[in-house]
């Protein structure tokens, strides 16, 4: 089975190939950066391709900006956690690059940010970055958590003329999140994980592997689950969702971040100003609680089987 952090190596060495323009900023860039994903491109591509930004994502975001309106194609590996929140200002300004020129300037690039709460990562490493990059015009935000989405996602990614932020699920890199796909994915499209008839599960990127175990769950029970990966977070698939949604009439949605302002939010209120008159129950979300997570629990305790599993009985049974 290829991992994920193998999927993006072999996309990664594609679009180098294929593309001339193509300039990779990261850390520690003959290491591979911070979790030696990139080592491979070091080693074939010289330093004008590879380039060592040491500094935060602030000064990453700065490099990128002006590389993508010089007319290359930066893909930026961000550092884990907070340090993203730095860089916003700058992403912001690339987003509006298209809007501001009347769309004769584009500023590509594509941002490849490790997600999710990690084991002994701390608060400070527990990287949500969706939240924030989903509230830039401009951009489009993508989720990553198998070997395919990663395939899909970069290849795509590195085509577009919109900026892109993956978010790849970093527990992940050394496995897939769910067993291996035999279906081609198409990015930006929702994906049906599992049919299912009494109610719809929506869940991406670390929430993906606990949304499948509370379906199965589930069906054991009786109670026939669909699950839905977005896939894309920014903007969302919004006919392939509320079809699902409408589908059941049912709908819990499952996110690995905290409650407050978290994208479920935002889901939750498109499917209650699209579809309300077809649905039979409350919009439950499951996620992690809004507090800083320490290094001492782990992630799966904060966002469990039985957590998501109640939620579906409770919506069931209203």
């Amino acid at each position: 089975m290829t991992t994920l952090g193998r999927a993006v190596q072999e996309a990664l060495g594609k679009v180098f190939e294929k593309d001339p323009k193509a300039v990779l900023l990261t850390a520690d860039a003959q290491r591979g950066g911070p979790f030696g994903l990139t080592r491979d491109l070091a080693n074939r591509f010289d330093d004008r391709r590879v380039i060592d930004v040491p500094a935060g994502a602030a000064a990453r975001a700065a490099v990128a900006l002006g590389l993508g309106l010089a007319g290359q194609r930066p893909i930026v590996e961000m550092p884990l956690g907070e340090e993203i929140l730095e860089a916003l200002p700058t992403l912001a300004r690339a987003g509006r690059v298209s809007w501001e020129s009347s769309g004769k300037r584009a500023c590509p690039m594509v941002l490849r940010i490790p997600s999710g709460p990690s084991h002994g990562a701390g608060p400070g490493l527990a990287s949500h970055a969706a939240r924030h990059l989903a509230a830039l015009p401009g951009w489009v935000v993508g989720s990553v958590a198998t070997s395919a989405q990663a395939r899909a996602w970069l290849e795509w990614a590195c085509t577009s003329s919109t900026p892109v932020a993956l978010l790849e699920s970093r527990d992940a890199y050394g496995v897939d999140v769910l067993p291996a796909e035999s279906s081609v994915h198409e990015p930006c499209r929702a994906r049906c994980l599992r049919e299912g008839t009494d109610i719809t599960l929506i869940a991406w990127g670390d929430a993906l592997g606990t949304a499948c175990s509370a379906a199965d769950a589930a069906s054991e029970r009786g109670i026939s689950t669909a699950l839905w990966d977005p896939s894309m977070l920014c903007p969302w698939d919004e006919e392939a969702l509320l079809a699902a949604v409408r589908k059941t009439g049912r709908v819990v949605i499952v996110e690995a971040a905290p409650k407050n302002a978290g994208l479920s939010e935002s889901l939750a209120a498109l499917i209650v100003e699209r579809a309300v008159e077809w649905l039979e129950g409350p919009v439950l979300r499951v996620t992690q609680p809004s507090c800083p997570l320490p290094a001492t629990v782990a992630p799966e305790s904060c966002l469990t089987v039985g957590a998501v599993t109640a939620a579906v009985e409770q919506v069931i049974q209203f």
